[in-house]
């Protein structure tokens, strides 16, 4: 038996129409069962962090902020992120997802190791490292990041004020704050850490610092009597607590230099007075060099003078 053409076209058309029928909600069922959920990308990051696939981590982490927003993993892709930016050494935008992640309810699993990680990024912002130009990624890291050392460091000390890496950042903090001659403040910091953690191993390391520093404001041509005194009582109290540390002993050299700087002024004051045959005016200045700076290297030589001008008048 014969169809017209005009029966195979009916034929062909029912068939078509029941195939999509059939096979539209398929189809739609599986786009639906392929499309990415928040757990699917958490678990990718996840993988990828494990597996240290760096710019995996990055490219997902596009991906979920883009997608799912409101994703409750975002606060662990933020750490994940930042860990994943300090290894390909981008410190600056690994600082900014690691400052992101502490904002954002961070997982106890992760918050000591984020503090850690941000202290080490300022030890590199203090060792010279760069940050990105205005803050965007997509310029180069030509910027200075001296001052975001000292920002990371204060919030690591006020963020865990008593962990391990608190008393590392109160001591650099402190050395960075000497070099710009902030003295008081670089002082400051190093007495906190002591005061903080009597038993930590940086703290015999704070009282040579502070010894370092107390020289330095005298070089500075600061000449106080003040700096002396607390230069004094600072060994005095190494001595007491560290008395078998070796770093006493240069502490105690320190303040001998210090003395040096105190008792030389007293000395060219002797010195003229004793040529121009003012004794009692040499002597007044001699004498103060033997009783004030008797470990200065002034007090030998005042001491001889003293003897000479006194054996001269007796």
């Amino acid at each position: 038996m014969y169809t017209n053409i005009s029966d195979v076209g009916i034929l062909i058309d029912m068939k078509n129409i029941f195939l999509s029928m059939v096979i539209a909600p398929v189809l739609v069922f599986s786009l639906e069962n392929t499309k990415k959920s928040p757990q699917d990308e958490y678990n990718y990051i996840l993988s990828a962090y494990k597996h240290e696939q760096w710019n995996d981590v990055v490219a997902h982490k596009d991906i979920t902020l883009k997608e799912f927003p409101n994703s409750p993993f975002i606060s662990d892709i933020y750490y994940f992120t930042g860990v994943a930016y300090f290894n390909s050494r981008d410190y600056d935008l690994a600082n900014y997802y690691f400052s992101m992640f502490l904002q954002k309810h961070p997982t106890p699993k992760y918050f000591e190791d984020a503090i850690v990680y941000k202290f080490r990024i300022a030890e590199q912002f203090e060792l010279g490292a760069k940050r990105h130009i205005m803050g965007s990624k997509s310029l180069p890291m030509w910027s200075s990041a001296y001052e975001d050392a000292l920002s990371i460091y204060d919030d690591v000390i006020a963020t865990i004020p008593s962990h391990d890496v608190a008393a590392k950042a109160l001591f650099n903090k402190a050395r960075m704050l000497a070099k710009d001659e902030k003295y008081k403040e670089s002082i400051d910091h190093l007495r906190i850490l002591i005061k903080r953690f009597p038993k930590h191993l940086l703290t015999p390391e704070s009282y040579l610092a502070i010894a370092k520093v107390y020289l330095d404001e005298v070089r500075k041509d600061f000449v106080s009597i003040d700096f002396l005194d607390l230069a004094s009582i600072n060994l005095k109290q190494f001595k007491s607590y560290f008395p078998l540390d070796s770093r006493v002993e240069e502490v105690a050299e320190l303040y001998k230099i210090m003395q040096d700087y105190y008792a030389k002024d007293l000395w060219w004051s002797a010195v003229y007075y004793d040529k121009k045959n003012k004794s009692k005016s040499a002597i007044v200045y001699y004498q103060a060099i033997v009783n004030k700076y008797p470990q200065s290297k002034y007090a030998d030589d005042a001491a001889k003078r003293l003897s000479i001008i006194n054996s001269k008048h007796s």
